[in-house]
């Protein structure tokens, strides 16, 4: 049995991003830079999301990259990981709702991917409110959040606005 070429490509990039998300905590001790508070696993998400045209797959990776850098790194947690499975699970969610009817327009789509992105983060929280103990419910600053929930948002904006724009 051959698989096609698309699905030889999508599984070369599933895998590639999956080995990238259990790199970031090596690549964290190196900087001494505590990576893991830019959402590094939601950048891996969004890269996939892009790099493969497929909400099924989207879905697969949102539930694939908390559980392999769970049992690959030992972080997240496996409650940790269902709270971030759950997380990506709702914005691939809404973006994929969504997308069709931002068309082009980098505003639009940025609105989008930050609107979908904090109704992931809202899933996160009272699902690691639920499951975990509410003291540890925020560990990284709500600033630092923000900006890296913008930055990957507006990467992702723009690069599907470029594309559908040519």
């Amino acid at each position: 049995m051959t698989l096609t070429k698309s699905t030889a490509r999508t599984v070369v990039v599933d895998a590639l991003l999956l080995a990238s998300a259990c790199l970031i905590p090596a690549l964290s001790h190196l900087l001494a830079f505590p990576l893991y508070k830019l959402n590094p696993m939601l950048l891996v998400l969004m890269g996939g999301m892009l790099l493969v045209d497929s909400r099924w797959n989207a879905y697969l990776m949102a539930l694939l990259v908390p559980f392999v850098t769970c049992l690959v790194v030992g972080m997240p947690t496996v409650s940790g990981a269902f709270c971030i499975a759950l997380e990506f699970a709702t914005v691939v969610s809404v973006v994929s709702l969504a997308a069709p009817h931002a068309g082009g327009r980098f505003w639009a789509l940025l609105a989008l991917t930050v609107g979908a992105i904090l109704a992931g983060k809202g899933v996160y929280y009272l699902a690691k409110w639920l499951i975990v103990r509410p003291d540890q419910l925020v560990t990284t600053s709500p600033a630092v959040q923000a900006v890296s929930v913008v930055a990957i948002a507006a990467l992702f904006a723009f690069v599907v606005s470029r594309r559908r724009s040519s």
